[in-house]
This record gives C-alpha cells, sequence and structure tokens, in this order.
C-alpha cells in the first residue's frame, strides 16, 4: 500500500512539473537583436520561406519583415513565433 501511495504520489508531482513547464512562455529565437533592421531568411514550418528585412519582433518570437522579394500577397509580411522554423542572416543561396 505504501509503495503505491509512493507511486501516485511521484505521478502527481510529475504531471504538476510538466504543466508548470508548459506553462511558462519561453521564446523560441532568444537573442534576435543582432537581425534588426536586416536582410534575413525566415523558413515557417509549412515550408515556406520569405526573404526581407527584419522590422519589428516581440517576446513569442512574431517578426514583421518588410520589402520582401518573393511573397505574392504584398511587401510586409506578420510571421507568428510558433509558425517560425529557423532564421538566418541574408537571403538564401544555392551552392
Amino acid at each position: 500500500m505504501d509503495s503505491t501511495n509512493n507511486l501516485a504520489d511521484k505521478s502527481q508531482d510529475d504531471l504538476q512539473r510538466s504543466e508548470k513547464i508548459a506553462a511558462q512562455k519561453l521564446p523560441i529565437f532568444i537573442n534576435l537583436v543582432k537581425f534588426k533592421e536586416k536582410k534575413v531568411t525566415v523558413v515557417l514550418t509549412n515550408g515556406v520561406t520569405v526573404f526581407g528585412k527584419l522590422v519589428s519582433y516581440d517576446e513569442a518570437s512574431n517578426l514583421v519583415l518588410e520589402k520582401c522579394s518573393n511573397w505574392e500577397y504584398g511587401k510586409n509580411v506578420v510571421c507568428l513565433g510558433k509558425c517560425l522554423s529557423m532564421i538566418s542572416l541574408g537571403e538564401k543561396s544555392i551552392l
């Protein structure tokens, strides 16, 4: 009986710990300062690649890009942080 209670307590502790971690908002990309006002390549989780100048970002890694050369729906793009897969400086080049 005692071991069953210990197991239940451990499971409850694990559940509380995982809920606490899930509730924390952690930035996806820690240091975007070096990318601001520079040309960047952004790859979204659906595979779309966008090139443009990073104008703004927030703590949730939401990005605002301007002068996007390969975006057919306008020149400014807002990328949601949860949809980002990768950010790199410069435009993508094929070797």
